[in-house]
């Protein structure tokens, strides 16, 4: 049998190069880590921090309440007589079968103004009553003759609702006695001042009362009632 001889190496001096090989690798100071880690340098990654917009809420804008309705008015608190007169002069009412805004009759003085036109606070009026003392002519065209005599003159307030205005109704008339009641702004109206000519009912008729025209500029309107037994006076 035929044999073969193998060199024989010693196997200490490699293993001590290998293991210095590796020793050198490591350089000097380096830890017990055999490899270098790339991301040891690093630092710890994080999640980022959250947003402050994505986290603080929204303010919204809060709503401006729209103003309540009002109604539009006509100041006369400071008005001066004319200008007063001349307002409630003009002034239209509000229910097509009434002649005028404002207006006396036998119950009383009436305001029924346009809602646009409206005074805002109470207007103040004159109210002048007197006494018709009457007869029956005794010459000439006319029926009746008169006389007129003072009763009373009181403020009274109209406005700004619609309605009478308290306190302006007129004295009843009796007998052979009328009455005529002057609304008007200004200085007061005297017995002479009154008209000459009165139109008046007998009974014929269910209307109690008359309007007069009294062409005076500080008169609004004027209202009689003639006395319940005329027709024997």
């Amino acid at each position: 049998m035929r044999r073969i001889r193998v060199p024989v190496v010693p196997l200490l001096p490699l293993l001590a190069v290998s293991a210095l090989a590796l020793a050198g690798c490591a350089g000097p100071g380096a830890s017990g880590t055999s490899l270098a880690d790339p991301f040891a340098s690093r630092p710890a990654s994080s999640s980022p921090p959250p947003s402050s917009a994505a986290s603080t809420p929204v303010a919204l804008p809060t709503p401006t309440p729209s103003p309540s309705p009002t109604l539009s008015c006509v100041p006369t608190a400071n008005m001066g007589e004319a200008e007063r007169r001349d307002y409630l002069k003009h002034l239209k009412n509000s229910e097509p079968r009434l002649p005028m805004a404002l207006f006396a009759t036998d119950s009383g003085v009436h305001i029924f103004p346009e809602e646009a036109r409206r005074p805002c606070s109470a207007v103040p009026l004159r109210l002048g009553h007197f006494r018709v003392d009457m007869k029956r002519a005794t010459s000439g065209s006319a029926q009746y003759s008169f006389t007129y005599a003072p009763i009373n003159t009181l403020t009274v307030n109209v406005g700004p609702q619609d309605g009478m205005a308290p306190g302006s109704r007129p004295p009843a008339a009796q007998n052979c006695s009328g009455t005529l009641s002057v609304v008007y702004i200004g200085k007061d109206i005297t017995a002479d001042e009154l008209p000459d000519e009165l139109s008046f009912r007998n009974g014929a008729t269910s209307l109690k009362w008359t309007s007069v025209d009294f062409a005076d500029e500080r008169v609004l309107d004027t209202v009689f009632i003639p006395p319940p037994d005329a027709k024997s006076c």
